[in-house]
C-alpha cells in the first residue's frame, strides 16, 4: 500500500469536489465515528457470510477520512511513525495487554512519552 500517492488522490479529490470544501474538522470526525460503526457492522456481518467486500469499502471510507483529518489538522506521517515507536516501548516483552496498559500509566502515559519525544529535537521520527 502506497499511503503517499493514496494520500495525494484524496487530497486532489478533495479540492475537485466542492461538496467537500465545507467539511470542517468536526464534521469529518462524526463521519469517522459513522464509517467506524458500518465497520464493525460489515465486519460482523462478513464473517457470518463470508463475503468481506463491504468491509473493505468500510475500510476504506475509515482510510479516506482519516486521510483528510491528518490535512485539515496539518498532520503528517510522523504521527503514525510516532505511535509505532510508542507501541513498541509500550507493549513489548509485556505478558497482557492489562499488565502493559498499567504500567504505562504509571510511567505517565502518552502524554509524558509523546511531550518526551516532542521536546528532543530527533530528527529521525
Amino acid at each position: 500500500m502506497n499511503i503517499e500517492k493514496i494520500s495525494e488522490q484524496v487530497l486532489a479529490q478533495n479540492k475537485e469536489i466542492e461538496l467537500f470544501n465545507d467539511d470542517d474538522i468536526y464534521s469529518i470526525v462524526q463521519m469517522i465515528l459513522d464509517e467506524a460503526q458500518e465497520l464493525v457492522e460489515a465486519t460482523e456481518n462478513g464473517f457470518l457470510t463470508d463475503d468481506l467486500t463491504a468491509v473493505a469499502s468500510e475500510c476504506a471510507d475509515v482510510m479516506y477520512l482519516l486521510i483528510r483529518l491528518f490535512d485539515i489538522l496539518g498532520i503528517d506521517e510522523r504521527a503514525v511513525e510516532m505511535k509505532v515507536r510508542r507501541n513498541t516501548e509500550k507493549y513489548s516483552g509485556k505478558e497482557s495487554r492489562e499488565q502493559a496498559i498499567k504500567e504505562w500509566k504509571e510511567k505517565g502515559g502518552d502524554k509524558v512519552w509523546f511531550e518526551s519525544l516532542l521536546t528532543k529535537d530527533d530528527k529521525s521520527i
